[in-house]
Protein backbone atom coordinates (compact mmCIF):
# COMPACT_ATOMS: atom_id res chain seq x y z
CA UNK A 1 0.00 0.00 0.00
CA UNK A 2 1.54 3.31 -1.06
CA UNK A 3 2.63 5.94 1.44
CA UNK A 4 1.65 9.55 0.76
CA UNK A 5 2.54 12.95 2.20
CA UNK A 6 0.88 16.33 2.58
CA UNK A 7 2.60 19.41 3.97
CA UNK A 8 1.29 22.75 5.19
CA UNK A 9 1.33 25.25 8.04
CA UNK A 10 -0.91 24.91 11.07
CA UNK A 11 -2.01 27.49 13.60
CA UNK A 12 -2.17 26.43 17.24
CA UNK A 13 -3.19 28.52 20.26
CA UNK A 14 -0.89 28.97 23.24
CA UNK A 15 -1.29 26.32 25.96
CA UNK A 16 -3.84 28.16 28.14
CA UNK A 17 -6.40 28.99 25.39
CA UNK A 18 -5.75 25.58 23.80
CA UNK A 19 -6.68 23.87 27.08
CA UNK A 20 -9.85 25.98 27.27
CA UNK A 21 -10.69 25.13 23.66
CA UNK A 22 -10.29 21.39 24.21
CA UNK A 23 -12.31 21.51 27.44
CA UNK A 24 -15.19 23.23 25.68
CA UNK A 25 -15.07 20.66 22.89
CA UNK A 26 -15.16 17.75 25.36
CA UNK A 27 -18.15 19.25 27.15
CA UNK A 28 -20.08 19.67 23.91
CA UNK A 29 -19.31 16.16 22.67
CA UNK A 30 -20.26 14.70 26.06
CA UNK A 31 -23.58 16.52 26.33
CA UNK A 32 -24.82 16.52 22.73
CA UNK A 33 -26.24 12.96 22.93
CA UNK A 34 -29.87 13.97 23.77
CA UNK A 35 -30.13 15.81 20.44
CA UNK A 36 -28.69 13.06 18.23
CA UNK A 37 -32.01 11.18 17.80
CA UNK A 38 -30.35 7.94 16.72
CA UNK A 39 -27.38 9.51 14.96
CA UNK A 40 -23.77 8.79 15.83
CA UNK A 41 -21.19 11.25 17.10
CA UNK A 42 -17.50 10.81 16.28
CA UNK A 43 -14.88 12.93 18.08
CA UNK A 44 -12.08 14.29 15.93
CA UNK A 45 -8.69 14.52 17.64
CA UNK A 46 -6.46 16.40 17.53
CA UNK A 47 -7.83 19.71 16.30
CA UNK A 48 -6.07 20.88 13.17
CA UNK A 49 -6.24 24.38 11.72
CA UNK A 50 -4.44 24.77 8.40
CA UNK A 51 -3.60 28.14 6.88
CA UNK A 52 -3.39 28.63 3.13
CA UNK A 53 -0.09 30.19 2.12
CA UNK A 54 3.03 29.65 0.08
CA UNK A 55 5.11 31.62 2.59
CA UNK A 56 7.21 30.07 5.31
CA UNK A 57 5.92 30.28 8.89
CA UNK A 58 8.69 32.78 9.68
CA UNK A 59 7.52 35.11 6.88
CA UNK A 60 3.83 34.53 7.52
CA UNK A 61 3.94 35.60 11.18
CA UNK A 62 4.72 39.17 10.14
CA UNK A 63 1.43 39.51 8.23
CA UNK A 64 -1.07 38.41 10.90
CA UNK A 65 -2.66 41.23 12.90
CA UNK A 66 -5.79 39.54 14.33
CA UNK A 67 -6.60 35.95 15.30
CA UNK A 68 -9.96 35.01 16.80
CA UNK A 69 -11.59 31.61 17.42
CA UNK A 70 -15.39 31.83 17.18
CA UNK A 71 -18.04 29.76 19.03
CA UNK A 72 -18.83 26.24 17.72
CA UNK A 73 -20.88 25.73 14.57
CA UNK A 74 -22.25 22.82 12.54
CA UNK A 75 -21.65 22.44 8.80
CA UNK A 76 -22.55 19.37 6.76
CA UNK A 77 -22.18 17.14 9.83
CA UNK A 78 -18.90 18.68 11.02
CA UNK A 79 -18.68 20.29 14.45
CA UNK A 80 -16.04 22.99 14.21
CA UNK A 81 -14.72 26.29 15.48
CA UNK A 82 -14.40 28.96 12.77
CA UNK A 83 -11.25 31.05 12.95
CA UNK A 84 -10.87 34.66 11.86
CA UNK A 85 -7.31 35.50 10.86
CA UNK A 86 -6.42 38.89 9.41
CA UNK A 87 -3.55 38.57 6.97
CA UNK A 88 -3.94 34.98 5.75
CA UNK A 89 -6.81 32.73 4.58
CA UNK A 90 -7.50 29.35 6.15
CA UNK A 91 -7.45 26.01 4.35
CA UNK A 92 -9.82 23.13 5.00
CA UNK A 93 -8.34 19.72 5.70
CA UNK A 94 -8.08 17.91 2.33
CA UNK A 95 -10.36 14.88 1.89
CA UNK A 96 -7.46 12.41 1.86
CA UNK A 97 -6.36 13.50 5.34
CA UNK A 98 -9.84 13.71 6.82
CA UNK A 99 -10.50 10.23 5.42
CA UNK A 100 -7.66 8.95 7.61
CA UNK A 101 -9.27 10.52 10.71
CA UNK A 102 -12.81 9.40 9.79
CA UNK A 103 -12.13 6.26 7.70
CA UNK A 104 -15.83 5.34 7.38
CA UNK A 105 -16.20 8.39 5.11
CA UNK A 106 -14.63 7.73 1.72
CA UNK A 107 -12.57 10.34 -0.07
CA UNK A 108 -15.33 10.59 -2.69
CA UNK A 109 -17.94 11.28 0.02
CA UNK A 110 -15.71 13.92 1.57
CA UNK A 111 -15.09 15.58 -1.78
CA UNK A 112 -18.87 16.05 -2.06
CA UNK A 113 -19.12 17.54 1.42
CA UNK A 114 -18.56 21.13 2.46
CA UNK A 115 -15.55 20.62 4.74
CA UNK A 116 -15.19 23.67 6.98
CA UNK A 117 -11.91 25.44 7.63
CA UNK A 118 -10.95 25.93 11.27
CA UNK A 119 -10.78 23.53 14.22
CA UNK A 120 -12.88 20.43 13.47
CA UNK A 121 -13.58 18.58 16.72
CA UNK A 122 -16.43 16.21 15.83
CA UNK A 123 -18.58 14.66 13.13
CA UNK A 124 -22.26 13.74 13.39
CA UNK A 125 -23.89 11.18 11.10
CA UNK A 126 -27.07 12.99 10.09
CA UNK A 127 -29.78 10.37 10.49
CA UNK A 128 -32.10 13.12 11.67
CA UNK A 129 -32.76 16.75 10.87
CA UNK A 130 -29.70 18.95 11.07
CA UNK A 131 -31.81 21.65 12.70
CA UNK A 132 -32.28 19.46 15.80
CA UNK A 133 -28.53 19.00 16.24
CA UNK A 134 -27.98 22.68 15.56
CA UNK A 135 -30.49 23.51 18.29
CA UNK A 136 -28.61 21.32 20.75
CA UNK A 137 -25.28 22.81 19.75
CA UNK A 138 -26.57 26.33 20.19
CA UNK A 139 -27.93 25.45 23.61
CA UNK A 140 -24.65 23.89 24.75
CA UNK A 141 -22.41 26.61 23.36
CA UNK A 142 -24.57 29.58 24.42
CA UNK A 143 -22.02 30.60 27.04
CA UNK A 144 -18.96 29.96 24.89
CA UNK A 145 -17.39 33.23 23.83
CA UNK A 146 -14.93 33.98 21.08
CA UNK A 147 -11.27 33.55 21.97
CA UNK A 148 -9.04 36.43 20.96
CA UNK A 149 -5.55 35.02 20.62
CA UNK A 150 -2.69 37.35 21.40
CA UNK A 151 -0.07 34.59 21.45
CA UNK A 152 -0.10 31.53 19.21
CA UNK A 153 2.25 29.46 17.12
CA UNK A 154 2.68 28.65 13.47
CA UNK A 155 4.32 25.35 12.58
CA UNK A 156 5.24 23.69 9.34
CA UNK A 157 3.75 20.20 9.39
CA UNK A 158 4.11 17.18 7.16
CA UNK A 159 1.44 14.49 7.33
CA UNK A 160 2.26 10.89 6.42
CA UNK A 161 -0.47 8.39 5.55
CA UNK A 162 -1.06 5.34 3.45
CA UNK A 163 -3.17 5.51 0.33
CA UNK A 164 -6.73 4.15 0.25
CA UNK A 165 -7.06 2.79 3.84
CA UNK A 166 -10.47 1.25 3.02
CA UNK A 167 -8.98 -1.01 0.39
CA UNK A 168 -6.53 -3.85 0.34
CA UNK A 169 -8.18 -6.36 2.70
CA UNK A 170 -10.93 -7.52 0.34
CA UNK A 171 -13.74 -6.14 2.51
CA UNK A 172 -15.60 -2.87 2.90
CA UNK A 173 -14.44 -2.51 6.52
CA UNK A 174 -12.09 0.45 6.99
CA UNK A 175 -8.59 -0.28 8.18
CA UNK A 176 -7.23 1.60 11.22
CA UNK A 177 -5.95 5.08 10.44
CA UNK A 178 -2.27 5.34 9.60
CA UNK A 179 -2.10 9.13 9.82
CA UNK A 180 0.92 10.59 11.59
CA UNK A 181 2.92 13.76 11.20
CA UNK A 182 6.15 15.56 11.92
CA UNK A 183 6.44 19.26 12.79
CA UNK A 184 9.23 21.77 12.71
CA UNK A 185 9.96 24.02 15.68
CA UNK A 186 7.18 26.59 16.28
CA UNK A 187 7.29 30.22 15.22
CA UNK A 188 5.59 32.19 17.98
CA UNK A 189 3.32 35.07 17.03
CA UNK A 190 2.48 37.83 19.49
CA UNK A 191 -0.19 40.34 18.52
CA UNK A 192 0.11 43.64 20.34
CA UNK A 193 -3.13 45.53 21.04
CA UNK A 194 -3.61 48.81 19.13
CA UNK A 195 -2.49 52.03 20.78
CA UNK A 196 -4.95 54.78 21.55
CA UNK A 197 -4.01 56.49 18.27
CA UNK A 198 -5.15 53.37 16.40
CA UNK A 199 -1.72 52.11 15.40
CA UNK A 200 -0.21 48.87 16.59
CA UNK A 201 3.09 48.71 18.39
CA UNK A 202 5.83 46.98 16.47
CA UNK A 203 7.55 44.00 17.98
Amino acid sequence: MSSQNFSGIILQPHNTPLSQLLREHRDILKNLAPWLDGGKLYPVYPCHCLVKTELSAKELKKQITVCRILPPQLQDGFLFRPVEVAGVPLQALPPQLLHQILPFLSEQELENKSIPAGFIFGYVSLQQTESLIRQGLESLSARIESLNLRVFRLQHIEYHYRGSPCQGNGTSEPLPSSLDWTMELPHWVKINPPRKDGFRRKL
